[in-house]
């Protein structure tokens, strides 16, 4: 009897585990060309310079900060390193065009990008179709030129000769309203040319 009482405890145990686990904020974010999956090994992608996608997945989560840079200021922060400005992120969003139709990805040391999905809003900034599935939702953000604030010039990817470093967090202030907010997540990887 014992231990049907344990293996009963320790299957719900389990099934509790696995519902929150379900529940849980995350992202994942995936690089594709060509229709393929890039691997992405030790935080790098080694792609052809041409056009790209960023497969973004958010599963109980409106909305990543997404921050593209020359620079790998963010890249090179530890896993549990703090990030400088936490508190204030949500002030240095930059606007996108609805529904991606410029195509490219701004570099920019200071600014970040907010790419969300809003059941209720008739717009967001990911390419026009976004799978919705319950809580996940995959939006695609296709890439084929890259526009730098600081000079206000747009280059094609073609004569790009440098790694652009992404750096991916979401935090429980997704509507910019929490004065501390706290970090649920974050993903880097470092864009390099072949």
């Amino acid at each position: 009897m014992k231990f049907i009482y344990n293996t009963v405890l320790a299957a719900s145990a389990l099934l509790l585990l696995s519902f929150a686990s379900q529940n849980t904020p995350v992202f994942k974010v995936e690089i594709l060309q060509e229709n393929k999956v890039i691997p992405i090994e030790e935080h790098v992608a080694l792609l052809e310079k041409k056009e790209f996608q960023l497969r973004i997945t958010l599963n109980n989560l409106n909305g990543i900060y997404s921050h593209s840079s020359f620079k790998p200021t963010y890249f090179r922060l530890k896993d549990n390193q703090e990030i400088k400005g936490l508190q204030t992120m949500s002030n240095f969003t930059r606007v996108e065009e609805n529904f991606n139709t410029d195509r490219d990805m701004e570099i920019d040391d200071e600014s970040y990008s907010y790419l969300f999905y809003d059941s209720t809003l008739n717009w967001h900034r990911f390419d026009k179709d976004v799978q919705v599935n319950g809580n996940t939702v995959i939006g695609t953000k296709t890439i084929d030129k890259i526009y730098i604030e600081s000079n206000k010039k747009t280059i094609p990817l073609k004569n790009i000769n440098r790694s652009i470093y992404l750096f991916f967090i979401t935090t429980n202030d997704e509507n910019g309203n929490n004065p501390s907010p706290k970090e649920l997540g974050r993903y880097k990887v470092e864009l390099r040319w072949k």
